[in-house]
């Protein structure tokens, strides 16, 4: 059966994935010649990260582990800011990136404060770290997707 295209789960935490870890499977995946899908990316800021691998969101959303990862804005914003130097390093082959949520007070890891806005709705530093990321790739090489 062909396969046309890879579509990536990417709940990550504070520390997973690492950048070099990201960027090694991303050449994998590259490799095989279809467009790549980065879907449901957040990052989980709860100190002891998300230990269940279920699917059940109730059961997920209440993975706090005592609370968020101290100075955990900042550390959520470098571990966005690594994540998407990553993604755009393989711009030509990333087709999309997907957030799972808008901000904190709708996902379904809210305990651990994984997106780039928070409940009220207020931009957090992690979306600052994704635009200055964004900012940096230079404008003679960036090609709409699909061109």
């Amino acid at each position: 059966m062909p396969i046309s295209g890879l579509g990536s789960q990417a709940h990550a935490n504070l520390t997973w994935p690492g950048a070099e870890l990201l960027d090694s499977a991303l050449t994998a995946f590259a490799d095989l010649g279809i467009p790549i899908s980065i879907t449901e990316l957040d990052v989980n800021a709860a100190e002891t990260g998300q230990r269940s691998q279920s699917a059940d969101v109730s059961q997920n959303a209440q993975a706090g582990g005592g609370g968020v990862a101290d100075d955990a804005n900042q550390k959520l914003a470098d571990q966005y800011a690594s994540l998407f130097r990553v993604f755009l390093k393989h711009r030509q082959n990333i087709k999309l990136v997907t957030f799972w949520g808008v901000t904190d007070r709708d996902s379904w890891r809210r305990f651990g404060k994984p997106l780039l806005f928070d409940a009220q709705c207020q931009p957090k530093r992690a979306f600052d770290a994704v635009i200055a990321e964004t900012k940096k790739v230079p404008t003679t090489q960036s090609k709409p997707i699909g061109q």
